[in-house]
Parts: structure tokens; C-alpha cells; sequence
């Protein structure tokens, strides 16, 4: 059924080849009826892909499903499918021939390969005792599928040395990947810098946009996400609101970063953590005609 559906469907590589701006969406981990609900509702909102993390890939529902089956089951939806790998979760033989078996199938239209120990997912690549990283599973990956059919992402940092988020990305890009995803962009220099680094390796890059719950919200992520830095003017906007009024500037917020980022990435990934699928139509779907044209960052 999805080598059928797929041969009538556009690929992803072919949508970011020809310059097609790609909105993704983050689904959590769930049931196969979870996940064909947020893929369906996604889908509705305006994405056309939808990324699954690693952190369930191993583990089994309710069903005795693994993650990969539940992925091979959704193959049926509309979405483009992205299933996340994380080097040092996975014997790299076995996920190489299971990648390898949707992707030959259809099930897949492309896979985000991390190291798996941050959020940044690549704050541990040089340390070869910890196991393997991103660039060393990609090597693995790349002769085995054909890029027309399966996109092979990396992670992309933004830390405070362009230079060294640079040399990252390029040991994975001679590895094998053919697309980068950035972390999370809070402002426009965020922005510019994953987007140079991009053309600098000539690579389309798809940046993550992650609507801003408050401060607290904030604190837990460069608290617990190694490599994620809010900026201290989008830290500042989100202190000098209440709750409520603190996540609709983060929604606000998440709207114009991408805005902002078709007219210069090649997509953007909708990170929306625990407010789900609403938090998704919420930045992607239409703007209520009450809230302000998103042309530029909302104001502090």
C-alpha cells in the first residue's frame, strides 16, 4: 500500500530541491492511533512532514508495536515521514537495515540522524569513548539508500563558536547527510547563522521552531537541553508578561520566526513539546484577524 501511494506522492527530496519551503512538525511518541492523529491534524494545519524522535523508537505500545512498526503503519498518511535515529541508541547495523527497509518500501521519506546525547545531539561528537556519533552512523547509511528517495538529515548546533558549529556540520555532511536541521532559532541572528552555515556546505538547511511556553519554560530548556540558549531580549519579553499572556507571545513569537525563515531556509520543524498538535496549528494555520500581521518579531 505505500509503494503504491508513494510512487503517486512527491518526494521530499524533491520538494527541497526545487526550493519548496518544507513545514514539519515534532509528534511526540504515542500508540499507532496517536501518532495517525497527529499526522492527520499536521497535515490539516499546513505541514507536510512529520518528524518522530528517537526517544520511543525502541520502545513497544500497547500493542507490542515498535516505534519503526508504528512508522511503517503511518506510511498510509499524507505526510512526509522523518523518523529520528540517535547513533548511541541503536546497534548501527540493525537500524541501517531497518532505515534501509522503509525507505526501499516507501514507508519513509527521510531520517534526522543524532548522537543522542543532547539536545544540541552533537555536543559529544568527538568523544569516541562514549560510543558512536551522527557522522559515523551516516557513513553507514549513505551507500545503502539512493537520495532521491530517503533525505539523511543531521543536527545542527548554534552554540557561540560559528566556527565550531561549522567544522560539526561539515564532518557530517561528508558523511553522507544531505540535509541539516537546525535546533531550535529564537531571533534572526540564529536565523542567518544556520542558514549561512547551510550555503557555506551547500546544503538546504530546515530550522526548528519552538514556541515559548514562559520563563520557567525557558530555564528548563537551557537547564535540561545542552546547547539551547534563548536570547536575553526573548527572555526579557516573556518576564514581563503573565503566564497566559507569556505563551501567546511565544506562539506570537514562533509564528514570525517563521515567517522569517521563508524568505531565507528551506523549511522549518514546529517543536510543539507538550502543547501538541493545538500548539502546531496555532503557529503553522491562518492568523485570527485580531492579532498582528507576523512580518517581523512581535515586540518586546
Amino acid at each position: 500500500m505505500a509503494d503504491a501511494r508513494r510512487a503517486q506522492q512527491q518526494r521530499l527530496s524533491e520538494a527541497l530541491g526545487g526550493g519548496e519551503f518544507v513545514v514539519s512538525a515534532e509528534a511526540p511518541g504515542g500508540s499507532l492511533a496517536e501518532l495517525s492523529s497527529f499526522a492527520a491534524a499536521a497535515v490539516g494545519a499546513g505541514a507536510r512532514a512529520v518528524q518522530v524522535p528517537d526517544g520511543a523508537l525502541g520502545r513497544r505500545d500497547d500493542a507490542g508495536m515498535s516505534m519503526l512498526d508504528r512508522i511503517a503503519a503511518l506510511a498510509t498518511s499524507d505526510a512526509w515521514l522523518v523518523p529520528h535515529v540517535a547513533a548511541r541508541h541503536h546497534d548501527p547495523d540493525v537500524i541501517c537495515e531497518r532505515i534501509d527497509q522503509l525507505a526501499r518500501r516507501g514507508a519513509i521519506d527521510g531520517t534526522l540522524v543524532v548522537t543522542g546525547d543532547s539536545a544540541r545531539r552533537d555536543g559529544c561528537a568527538d568523544r569516541p569513548d562514549r560510543g558512536p556519533d551522527a557522522a559515523s552512523l551516516l557513513q553507514l547509511l549513505a551507500p545503502r539508500v539512493s537520495p532521491a528517495e530517503l533525505v539523511l538529515g543531521a543536527a545542527l548546533g548554534l552554540g557561540e563558536d560559528p566556527a565550531l558549529d561549522l567544522d560539526r556540520a561539515a564532518r557530517k555532511v561528508q558523511a553522507g547527510a544531505t540535509v541539516l536541521f537546525s535546533q531550535p532559532v529564537f531571533d534572526e541572528a540564529m536565523l542567518e547563522s544556520a542558514v549561512e552555515i547551510g550555503a557555506a556546505l551547500s546544503v538546504p538547511v530546515i530550522v526548528g521552531v519552538l514556541p515559548l511556553r514562559g520563563v520557567e519554560h525557558v530555564d528548563a530548556l537551557e537547564r535540561h537541553a545542552p546547547g539551547i540558549s534563548v536570547p536575553a531580549a526573548v527572555r526579557a519579553a516573556l518576564q514581563q508578561r503573565a503566564a497566559a499572556a507569556a505563551a501567546a507571545w511565544g506562539i506570537d513569537h514562533a509564528r514570525a520566526m517563521l515567517q522569517l525563515a521563508r524568505s531565507a531556509a528551506a523549511g522549518a520543524c514546529i517543536v510543539p513539546g507538550r502543547g501538541g498538535i493545538a500548539v502546531v496549528e496555532a503557529v503553522v494555520g491562518p492568523r485570527p484577524a485580531r492579532r498582528p500581521a507576523a512580518d517581523r518579531l512581535p515586540d518586546g
